[in-house]
């Protein structure tokens, strides 16, 4: 996963990557997909470690309030996904 959201953000496109999005993008998604993934909202903890960051309810209502950039594409999102994690499931 690290390596994935690395390649979102940096300039070197290689293989499949074709993304190169401001860090602050990314950044602003990354709460989000911590509360997805332990499947919880830690209220204390959210205002702790994400002070800027919208206040989620639960994770199943968790929405991405990044501004995408010029160049955004869920194409090229996807490739960099494939890239480093691997074809999703299902």
């Amino acid at each position: 996963m690290a390596a994935f959201l690395w390649d979102l953000i940096d300039s070197r496109n290689e293989g499949n990557d074709r993304t190169t999005y401001p860090g602050r993008y990314v950044w602003t998604g990354v709460p989000n997909l911590v509360w997805c993934l332990e499947n919880r909202v830690d209220m204390a903890a959210h205002r702790a470690r994400f002070p800027r960051a919208p206040v989620p309810s639960t994770p199943i209502m968790l929405r991405e309030y990044a501004s995408e950039p010029s160049n955004w594409n869920a194409d090229h999102i996807r490739s960099t996904w494939v890239q480093n994690l691997g074809r999703p499931s299902g």
